[in-house]
């Protein structure tokens, strides 16, 4: 089993070459969605290890999510801030131990195929994509994800 750093390694030389590929044919990529790219791949190359506790993805994206619901509960509800971190506290505590199986939904091609596809379309609709710039999105994500599984699989 490969660790994180490894993962992350193989997917951002994976991005390299989709990105070289498109460059390649005259496509044209802005500074902004070329780092854009850089932070989906790093995201999602570790995401299907989400469901092992150890996990450095798992302890981000408990993070992100326990003060996300906990910054829209102070302002959504204008309660004292001390409750904010309490929340935070047992959010985090919650989405970070929540029982899982390691090598579950999250390392299948199907998950990873719907995933692709809905977060690609989350970003067409975000950055008012074309076709070309959606293909990329999706193979980027698609690609960097499946490495994962590949990668496992070894």
């Amino acid at each position: 089993m490969l660790d994180w750093k490894l993962h992350l390694i193989f997917g951002l030389l994976l991005t390299t070459g989709i990105i070289s590929f498109f460059y390649f044919f005259q496509f044209e990529i802005s500074v902004e969605v070329l780092i854009s790219l850089v932070i989906v791949t790093m995201f999602t190359s570790l995401l299907p290890d989400i469901d092992l506790r150890k996990s450095k993805i798992r302890d981000f994206v408990s993070v992100i999510s326990a003060a996300t619901i906990s910054f829209v509960f102070l302002f959504l509800k204008s309660a004292e801030w001390y409750l904010s971190i309490v929340y935070f506290v047992v959010l985090y505590l919650f989405f970070k131990n929540i029982p899982t199986k390691h090598r579950g939904i999250t390392h299948t091609f199907k998950f990873s195929f719907l995933f692709s596809l809905i977060l690609s379309i989350i970003f067409y609709f975000m950055f008012n994509l074309d076709f070309q710039n959606f293909l990329m999105w999706f193979l980027i994500i698609f690609f960097s994800y499946s490495l994962h599984l590949v990668l496992d699989k070894i």
